[in-house]
């Protein structure tokens, strides 16, 4: 299965350690301390260490054979992050990166520290206590490599956030709160590349992200090696752009490799800079890849620190010695050597244009994604030799990994089908269950069929799920069907009267002409029969764990709203200074279409609730006016909308004196589905 060290990364804040780990960190240098005592005096190196296995780079050579002293020590510190948890996929092709990574700077003279899966805490801690260690000597040469996942988050203003992703941190579908404790946002190497002292810092990321924190260079000709070279520089590569995805089996890495070992030096001068670098990794990944990825390459955005350039340095070949002519040593050669090498190229040439062959076949295969998966693995298998001769089967080989990897997400989706559709059948199970055990109830067979359609093929939306839902489901055809669309059959067929006077309208439609002046009088025995009827579960516990879920998607946050509103309201003298305005208003006909609004005070005073029992989500869900019916949105959210709405209905019911029975309903219908919320709250009144 092919792995991705994916998304757009932009930056995030920088976060500081919490007071107690500095305390611990306090109390592991003076454990340090004493413990150094009583060693010897040689330095002791970390247990992820490579030392250079070559002499670093220290003096530049200019055009014109001038020679400055450009770098004292050269350190890199390599990250790799593969063994992650929490939903994220495993990254195999890490650990070979990070190997192979770490033995090319070594033969290029740095000093490296390798640091493996390391937690965000690690992770800062890492990064922290190398640029304190090597970063503050002005002529010090650093390089960060980064290999691991990447992701993106959008703000509500359309921002693209970037992060690096240590291996515990989790997947933010559910919790992007958690997500951001635990991800380290990009802003954070901007911050850091500004602390380092050190002439040239060069960071490398193989995860793609967009270019925020540095300036993107145009894919013109690097500048030869100049004085200007050796001025202070940060500078940046990336494996791709914003919403690339990189394999697993890093193209980027191998080419990174073969750019330090002289690929990346155009112009032959025995120098390859950090510009030269990123020409040769933009050029050869996206040509490989078939630019599938776009390697990004730049320096800081500081005036102060893009001036500069990073420098490898070649191996250079020593001088002969001038003598003495040496006498001539043999003489003669033979071609079989050659020969057999062309007929080998031949060979693999034959076996390249067979891969791209079956490639293609595997690629029009038609089958079950379980066989196209299969059919992958075979390809996979037969072609996984490096052809010597060409670099044409490393794109091949990635694209087909990305390819099952595709196929499997396919198959897994229709697993994941199969299990909703098994879940789906036992739900309806359970629902067919709850109906036999209504039909033993005293109920008519109309006020069964009121509670079944307004249980268990419950089709509404979150607005028509208010404490109003046990009076405005009943007037809503949407819910019932064409069978009930008058006041006269709703009450025929519950055999008790809805109004005692005035109702809004025969039809019962809120949208008809007179609804906001004419107020109807709600019959209180009424509503005692709907808090005895239409809430079952209250007696039948099978019944609710039947609706369980039908409460928490359409109901819980609604219910709460409402119970939240009349404890904030139903005290002191607010409903009787609202009742008295709205009596008038009445009166008058002066009643505004969206007259709810005026509540919007109330809002200020449920932050409790806001920031404790509703879901974020509904919180932030912003409504159309295609919404509600005759409702007037404005710039409002589903919570904003409820508070005041639900306010409105508590002054509507005080009106006609059926709160207290509303409220004893809505109290019951928290008890039976809602018990740790309503507990919490009635407590502690």
């Amino acid at each position: 299965m092919i792995s991705y060290k994916c998304g757009w990364m932009g930056f995030d804040g920088f976060r500081c350690a919490p007071h107690i780990l500095r305390i611990l960190a306090l109390a592991a240098v003076l454990l340090l301390m004493s413990s150094a005592q009583a060693q010897s005096a040689a330095p002791r190196k970390p247990s992820g260490y490579v030392p250079a296995s070559a002499a670093p780079l220290q003096v530049l050579r200019l055009p014109g054979e001038k020679a400055i002293k450009l770098y004292a020590n050269s350190y890199a510190l390599v990250i790799g992050a593969s063994d992650y948890a929490n939903g994220w996929r495993k990254l195999p092709g890490v650990p070979d990166d990070v190997a192979a990574v770490s033995q090319a700077l070594s033969a290029q003279g740095f000093d490296v520290t390798i640091v493996t899966d390391p937690t965000l805490a690690q992770m800062e801690a890492a990064l922290r206590k190398f640029i304190a260690e090597f970063g503050q000597a002005p002529e010090n040469r650093l390089i960060v490599y980064y290999a691991g996942h990447g992701h993106t988050l959008k703000t509500n203003d359309g921002r693209q956030l970037g992060y690096i992703v240590p291996v515990d941190a989790p997947r933010p579908n559910n919790n992007v709160g958690a997500f951001k404790a635990k991800a380290l946002g990009m802003e954070s190497f901007e911050f850091w590349a500004k602390e380092i002292e050190s002439k040239h810092a060069l960071f490398v990321f193989d995860s793609c992200f967009s270019g925020t924190i540095f300036i993107t260079r145009a894919s013109d000709v690097p500048e030869i090696i100049s004085l200007k070279t050796t001025q202070p520089v940060r500078q940046f590569i990336t494996a791709g752009g914003a919403d690339q995805k990189v394999p697993d089996e890093s193209i980027f890495r191998r080419q990174f490799i073969e750019g330090i070992k002289g690929g990346a030096d155009r112009d032959k001068d025995g120098y390859i800079t950090g510009s030269e670098l990123g020409y040769f990794l933009e050029t050869t990944v996206t040509n490989y890849s078939r630019r599938m990825q776009t390697p990004k390459f730049g320096p800081i955005r500081d005036p102060h620190l893009d001036k500069g350039d990073f420098v490898f340095e070649l191996a250079r070949k020593s001088a002969a010695i001038v003598g003495a002519p040496a006498a001539p040593i043999g003489g003669g050669f033979n071609l079989e050597d050659l020969k057999r090498q062309d007929t080998t190229r031949k060979q693999w040439e034959q076996w390249q244009g067979k891969m791209k062959a079956d490639f293609e076949a595997v690629s029009r295969f038609d089958g079950s994604a379980e066989l196209k998966v299969e059919a992958w693995n075979r390809f996979l298998t037969s072609y996984g030799q490096d052809n010597p001769f060409s670099t044409e089967d490393e794109p091949l080989r990635a694209l087909a990994k990305q390819k099952r990897e595709q196929a499997q997400g396919d198959d897994e989706r229709r697993k994941h089908e199969a299990d909703a559709a098994a879940a789906q059948r036992a739900e309806a199970a359970r629902q067919e269950e709850a109906l036999r055990r209504l039909t033993t109830r005293t109920l008519t067979d109309a006020q069964i069929q009121i509670i079944k359609k307004g249980w268990l093929t419950y089709e509404g939306s979150w607005w028509e799920s208010s404490l109003g839902g046990i009076w405005n489901n009943l007037r809503s055809s949407a819910l019932f069907g064409e069978t009930f669309t008058t006041l006269k059959e709703v009450e025929v067929l519950l055999n008790v009267k809805v109004f005692i006077s005035e109702p809004h309208a025969e039809d019962l439609s809120p949208s008809n002409d007179g609804y906001r002046y004419s107020f109807g009088y709600l019959n209180k025995n009424f509503v005692k029969w709907a808090t005895i009827n239409l809430i079952p579960g209250a007696e039948d516990d099978t019944f609710r764990a039947s609706t369980q879920k039908i409460y928490d998607d359409n109901f819980r946050n609604t219910a709460r709203i409402y119970f939240m509103t009349h404890k904030t309201i139903a005290y002191g003298d607010f409903l009787d200074k609202e009742l008295k305005w709205y009596k008038t208003q009445l009166i008058n006909k002066t009643l505004p279409e969206d007259w709810f609004y005026k509540y919007t005070s109330v809002l200020g005073n449920i932050k409790e609730l806001k920031e404790g029992s509703i879901d974020p989500d509904f919180v932030q869900k912003k409504l159309l006016n295609t919404q509600c019916g005759s409702c007037l949105f404005g710039d409002i959210t589903a919570f904003e909308y409820l508070v005041t709405s639900s306010t409105a209905f508590w002054v509507r019911r005080e009106m006609d004196g059926t709160s207290d029975e509303f409220f004893s309903a809505l109290i019951k219908l928290l008890e039976t589905y809602d018990k740790t919320f309503i507990k919490k709250y009635t407590t502690s009144r």
